[in-house]
């Protein structure tokens, strides 16, 4: 079985009146401290400038004196979760005419955009994390009539993350504009690797399948699929919306 499930040009779109940065102090490796205002923001880079990549630390310096008139003021940052895509190749395995079991290997990407505003420039961090599957599938056949199949089905999935990265870019004005360039001034960090969890999940459907030729059928499968928490800092979509409608669509193949 082939099959596709996502809108990637869908999603959803958050304010926070925090700023998540990296946990210096803990690990040095997630997003797990949050600044609420401007004289944390200056306070935090004091502190740890040193620990950050050269070109992050240049310009989280510049944003933190831009704004330093203005410790007490908040800090909000906007956070976009596109809906993820995920692909699908699996096998089923039918143990009579009601009952079968699936199992297979998916792949899914998740991205999301978080902004957040200075006096001066923007900071918009890209995240893009991939995903590889493992699911486990319970089908039970409810009606079968000529080329049609009606069916119901429950299981689980494991998805384990094969990588995960962000990049943050700063868009200068102001007293930071460079002469000759149009508006701005976009320049991007290094890339920071994303150390994305573990993510176990549940469902269950329905689903209608049409044979198209002896041993091809497309099917239609809606399902209702809830992400376990994690307890990871690791936003995505999915931390958002643990429990979601996908409509996973494809080719099954029979021999």
């Amino acid at each position: 079985m082939l099959a596709y499930a996502g809108l990637p040009s869908t999603g959803i779109s958050v304010v926070d009146n925090f700023l998540t940065v990296v946990d210096y102090a803990s690990d040095g490796q997630t997003r797990s401290k949050r600044i609420y205002n401007w004289g944390e923001y200056m306070d935090y880079v004091n502190s740890y400038a040193s620990e950050m990549d050269s070109i992050e630390a240049s310009h989280m310096s510049q944003i933190a004196i831009s704004n330093a008139g203005r410790p007490s003021d908040p800090i909000t940052e906007r956070k976009h979760h596109e809906r993820p895509s995920t692909f699908e190749i699996s096998f089923n395995y039918r143990f009579n005419k009601q009952w079968s079991l699936t199992t297979g290997l998916s792949y899914t990407q998740l991205n999301s955009t978080f902004e957040s505003d200075g006096n001066t420039m923007l900071t918009q961090r890209t995240q893009r994390l991939h995903y590889a599957g493992l699911p486990l599938k319970l089908t039970y056949t409810l009606l079968e009539r000529r080329r049609w199949q009606l069916y119901v089905s429950g299981g689980l999935q494991v998805e384990v993350p094969v990588r995960g990265s962000e990049t943050t870019h700063y868009l200068y004005a102001g007293p930071y504009y460079e002469a000759g360039q149009a508006d701005s001034l976009i320049q991007p960090t290094a890339h920071r690797a994303v150390q994305a969890p573990w993510q176990w999940s549940v469902h269950a459907g329905a689903g209608v399948q049409y044979q198209l030729l002896p041993h091809v059928n497309a099917y239609f499968e809606p399902r209702l699929q809830y992400y376990i928490p994690t307890g990871s800092p690791v936003e995505t979509y999915r931390t958002e919306h643990p429990l979601d409608l996908s409509l996973p669509f494809g080719i099954r193949f029979t021999w």
